[in-house]
């Protein structure tokens, strides 16, 4: 009786040991979201004109590429830079850090969604900028990096709305908005900085 008491308890420590808990599935689908998001950063900043060329070949070829992750980290890098907001796509793999970080550290839902937003935010108004500054005043053309397919979109978008100058002073008027709600930007402060430089400018 002894002997199938003790096999009955390993048995049941072995189930409990190979059990995925909720608190397992919550480690892996963390450490899954911080290396993928490193991945794509890495991805993002080895991204190089010249690997555009091998893009029409396959992803078994064993061609040497300039990203630091192959010709796979090549077609990512295009994707995220070329097809939605260039360099600033920088915000998507630090966003998936953050929320891959939460299940480890005890961060609130509501500070996760005001600092995705926050970063979304940035992000999409810095590409509109340069896709503005393209539409409206043709600026380095040849730099879709800056801006990427969303931000020549919106450029565009806004630009037939408000024009070029109205579209900067409303990305402005956006950027401002956002630093004062993220960081608590006093426009008071900033305005009493501009005066007291003025003023030691006249003394």
């Amino acid at each position: 009786v002894k002997k199938k008491n003790g096999n009955g308890k390993r048995n049941n420590s072995d189930r409990n040991y190979f059990n995925f808990s909720s608190e397992k599935k919550k480690r892996i689908a963390g450490i899954f979201l911080i290396l993928l998001s490193i991945f794509i950063f890495l991805c993002i900043i080895s991204y190089s004109r010249k690997d555009e060329v091998l893009l029409v070949n396959s992803i078994f070829s064993g061609v040497e590429t300039h990203n630091w992750l192959g010709i796979v980290g090549a077609h990512f890098s295009y994707f995220f830079i070329k097809t939605t907001i260039g360099y600033f796509s920088i915000v998507f793999p630090v966003i998936m850090f953050l929320w891959g970080i939460s299940f480890f550290k005890k961060f609130t839902f509501k500070t996760l969604i005001h600092t995705t937003n926050f970063l979304l935010i940035i992000g999409l108004t810095l590409a509109s900028f340069f896709g503005v500054l393209k539409a409206g005043l043709d600026f380095l053309p040849g730099s879709k990096e800056l801006r990427g397919n969303i931000g020549d979109y919106l450029g565009i978008w806004l630009g037939s709305l408000f024009g070029t100058a109205g579209s900067i002073l409303f990305l402005l008027f956006v950027s401002a908005t956002v630093l004062i709600f993220a960081f608590d930007v006093k426009i008071e402060n900033i305005f009493q900085f501009i005066k007291n430089m003025f003023a030691t400018g006249d003394e």
